[in-house]
């Protein structure tokens, strides 16, 4: 979330917008949980407390969820003007800052789907150097893929100023054609921050939705010429296969049901 001085005139619609997470995320995740950090890369990507709360995060079961957003996006306008969203959410979702002892602790669950909501009115300007250099949010959010796959559990939403910038009497934002880019590379969806509607787009977006995997995991390399796909015990030849992991992955949108039965058959390729 931008808390840069730019963002002032966005500060109302931020405000409406988290209040109007909790019954659009109800319908979509019943066990949500939000978390939220700054674009001032200062701030290291620690979660802001909740008011009264006893973690870093609101969550579903929470007796006054959109009361504890709408409060918790009140982050000011003293950040730096140098807006590093991407960035911010990759040292947010670090093992080392959500697992034991980490600042973020428990924030993210082994198998919930993660997306990440940007809201800026300035290009983002995330790099990352360590421990491989990440050059442009496109790069930062197909590493944030990679280190929180399945693929298909990872989206990404950006409320910015899209493409060309915009301006309206509810906001104005510079061109952000990077984060653009981002979405692109990783899926989500793209919002502008001066559409009057985006709060309560933002609540019905369907990047929220959980979606069933489209990557299955093998136990062993196979002979891939002789390899067997069923799903439900049907034949089914819309994978392709990658190797390191091995795995199978389908199209989006193409994969197997979440109740379905896959199974996949083949000899080990041992190498020889």
């Amino acid at each position: 979330m931008d808390n840069s001085s730019s963002i002032s005139n966005e500060q109302v619609p931020i405000s409406q917008a988290l209040a109007a997470l909790p019954p659009g995320l109800d319908g979509l995740a019943p066990d949500w949980r939000v978390g939220l950090v700054s674009t001032d890369i200062g701030d290291g990507g620690v979660l802001r407390w909740p008011s009264g709360s006893v973690v870093p995060w609101v969550s579903a079961s929470d007796p006054d969820p959109a009361d504890r957003l709408q409060a918790l996006g009140n982050l000011g306008t003293n950040g730096s003007g140098i807006e590093d969203a991407i960035e911010s959410a990759w040292l947010a979702l670090q093992p080392a800052m959500l697992g034991p002892g980490g600042a973020n602790e428990g924030f993210l669950r082994l198998a919930a789907d993660l997306v990440v909501v940007v809201v800026l009115d300035e290009q983002d300007q995330s790099v990352v150097y360590q421990p491989t250099p990440l050059l442009t949010p496109a790069e930062i959010a197909l590493a944030l893929e990679a280190l929180h796959g399945p693929a298909d559990a990872f989206r990404l939403i950006a409320v910015s100023g899209g493409t060309a910038g915009c301006d309206s009497a509810v906001g104005n934002a510079a061109p952000g054609p990077l984060l653009v880019d981002a979405v692109a590379a990783v899926g989500g969806d793209e919002l502008l921050i001066c559409d009057p509607a985006w709060p309560t787009d933002l609540a019905s977006s369907p990047a929220f939705a959980p979606n069933p995997p489209n990557t299955w995991t093998l136990s062993e390399s196979p002979v891939v010429g002789v390899l067997l796909v069923r799903v439900n015990d049907v034949p089914n030849t819309a994978w392709t296969y990658q190797p390191d992991p091995p795995r199978l992955v389908f199209p989006p949108g193409q994969g197997p049901p979440a109740d379905a039965t896959l199974t996949a058959t083949y000899p080990a390729d041992d190498g020889c």
